[in-house]
């Protein structure tokens, strides 16, 4: 019913321990007893997540394809070589985004690979194949 980290996405069928089931999953709510759905219910679930999905990405696509020359900003303390003394993460791009373009971007369809640590011009992903340029200065 909810994604769980290291186990499964929304709506996927996995075969987990009884006891991490019976413990963890099904008293949180994060999972349901195959007993308790039919595979019709299931299957409509599914297609109406995956529909769901399929929309926000084009969504997506639209909105960073009419961007795609424009770039975000951010700040942070650096040395003089310009490596920051904090990463900046997807939550500080996010944000940026936000503020700044005023679009709202969950920070799941943000793909950095690792935080940004220098200053300069760096290509972001944002959803799938979307490029974003994040120009990063010293404060």
């Amino acid at each position: 019913m909810q994604d769980v980290a290291k186990v499964g996405k929304k709506y996927e069928v996995k075969e987990v321990a009884s006891g991490f089931a019976r413990n963890f999953l099904l008293p949180s709510g994060k999972a349901v007893a195959p007993e308790s759905f039919s595979a019709d219910k299931l299957k409509a679930l599914q297609d109406k997540h995956l529909h769901a999905a399929a929309n926000r990405l084009a969504e997506l696509t639209a909105i960073f394809g009419a961007l795609e020359d424009k770039k975000i900003v951010l700040a942070g303390k650096a040395n003089e070589d310009g490596h920051l003394f904090a990463g900046l993460g997807k939550d500080v791009v996010a944000e940026a985004i936000k503020t700044q373009l005023g679009i709202e971007v969950d920070t799941t369809e943000i793909h950095l690979g690792h935080a940004l640590k220098s200053t300069g011009s760096h290509e972001i992903e944002i959803g799938e194949g979307n490029k974003l340029i994040v120009v990063v200065e010293a404060e």
